[in-house]
């Protein structure tokens, strides 16, 4: 009987298998007649799938205050919908993957470049550290989703580049709206009113659909980049796009994502008539001293950082009241969760604590249950895979920061912008993470997809012509 039934498995096992591999071949089929395939809705159902897991969850700001990442899991349909959207996000970039492999097109150095530092960063971040570091773990399928939509979106189809833009710019503006009209419906979901660490008194954060009121702003403050970098024909419905994702950005109270926004906007504002249209010819402006002003902006921002990290912020507390100059240099106690990481880092140098940092056994062991990550690129790197991991992300990153000055001309700025915007958030946040394609990522696959269209453009419009 037990031989029948282990047969019985064999052959059910087998047959989902094969029936899978036709599923997977026949939709790749469908979505290869589509022109542009169907990554161009990436941004739409990731933030469907997310907006959703929010929305059915048990998230109460008004008694419990802070987000708690248990309240999302709480409905069975999360799971499923949040598979769905890993699921479209893979075949959207296979898809792309073997597009770009039919055409049999050269790689270009700059295209090269990205790629490879992209790879060598996801093997430090991802395998080494789940072999080699102090904590070692088993390997999961979906910690491969991010190198697989990072290589889609590198190779990304090249017609069209403005099309994604406009896709993103669409996608995040009802995200805010949707949030912003729950606020009057169902308030406790996406308000804060308890908030006090704010500089707007009495004004409650806003996180709307997103997991947090940081990501949040982040997500408003890309909209507008893209919203600038390619407006609604419609003036009216222009002006009240700049409204929503506006006022979503301002009450997510985020600070970072405030210095940012105002640091990288002149960018845009200088590089607005680089050219006509995305990709449609070389860029024709050079760099402009006024460019430099801008990146002075950067300075005394590096000043107050480097003050923070020295200890020395009783030097401006005649200017600022004390609960300000304590918040200001400590980044709202972040302070405390780098030097956690570097005790960590310090116990295995070379590989780091593992993927596991952070996690829900390693907050109770150092009672930081609100620690869901270094809080800074750097620290979280260094600590979470070590001196190797970090070394190669920083080439991966630098490579970013390159390619967006290059094709600045090119993409309005937005490339650029798309790059500093992940430099300022290293600051405090952890903006590259490669175990999740999730909404904190959204900036990131956006400017890969950019720069990976940019590097293929002038010998696409060859082959179309």
């Amino acid at each position: 009987m037990g031989e029948f039934l282990v047969a019985g498995s064999f052959i059910s096992v087998m047959g989902f298998a094969i029936l899978l591999c036709f599923a997977i071949a026949f939709s790749l089929h469908l979505v290869r007649r589509l022109d542009l395939g169907i990554i161009q809705y990436y941004p739409h159902v990731i933030l469907i799938s997310n907006g959703l897991a929010i929305f059915l969850s048990a998230r109460n700001y008004v008694t419990t205050g802070e987000f708690i990442s248990d309240a999302v899991s709480a409905n069975p349909v999360t799971a499923l919908v949040i598979k769905f959207s890993s699921a479209f996000a893979m075949l959207a970039a296979v898809d792309q993957i073997v597009r770009y492999c039919k055409v049999e097109r050269k790689v270009s150095w700059d295209r090269a470049l990205l790629g490879i530092t992209f790879i060598f960063f996801w093997i430090s971040n991802v395998l080494l550290p789940a072999y080699l570091s102090l904590h070692t773990v088993a390997v999961e399928l979906s910690w491969f989703y991010s190198l697989v939509l990072g290589l889609g979106v590198i190779l990304i189809n090249p017609l069209k580049p403005e099309v994604l833009i406009k896709q993103f710019r669409e996608a995040l503006l009802v995200f805010c709206l949707i949030g912003l009209l729950l606020s009057f419906w169902k308030p406790e979901l996406v308000l804060q009113t308890n908030y006090t660490q704010g500089y707007i008194p009495g004004l409650p954060r806003f996180a709307g659909l997103a997991p947090h009121a940081i990501l949040m702003g982040v997500l408003a403050s890309l909209a507008l980049f893209c919203l600038y970098v390619s407006p609604f024909s419609t003036k009216w419905l222009n002006s009240a796009s700049y409204f929503v994702a506006f006022v979503a950005l301002v009450m997510s109270q985020s600070k970072n994502v405030w210095v940012a926004f105002v640091l990288l906007t002149p960018f845009l504002y200088l590089y607005k008539d680089g050219e006509s249209s995305i990709g449609q010819k070389r860029s024709t402006l050079r760099f402009n001293p006024y460019m430099l002003l801008a990146f002075l902006w950067i300075i005394p921002i590096s000043i107050i950082l480097a003050f923070a990290g020295l200890g020395m912020g009783e030097m401006v507390l005649k200017v600022f009241d004390e609960k300000q100059a304590n918040q200001l240099f400590s980044l709202t106690g972040r302070d405390q969760i780098w030097r956690v990481a570097i005790e960590e880092w310090r116990q295995a140098p070379w590989f780091g604590y593992g993927l596991p940092l952070f996690g829900d056994e390693h907050r109770n062991q150092i009672n930081m249950y609100y620690a869901t990550s270094g809080h800074n690129q750097i620290y979280d790197n260094l600590a979470r895979v070590g001196l190797v991991g970090l070394f190669l992300g920083l080439l991966h990153f630098a490579a970013l920061i390159y390619l967006g000055f290059k094709f600045r001309g090119k993409t309005r700025g937005l490339s650029l912008v798309l790059a500093l915007s992940i430099v300022i958030r290293m600051v405090s946040e952890v903006p590259i993470t490669l175990l999740t394609i999730g909404l904190d990522t959204f900036p990131y696959y956006l400017l890969m997809a950019l720069l990976g269209k940019q590097m293929v453009y002038e010998k696409s419009k060859v082959l179309r012509e």
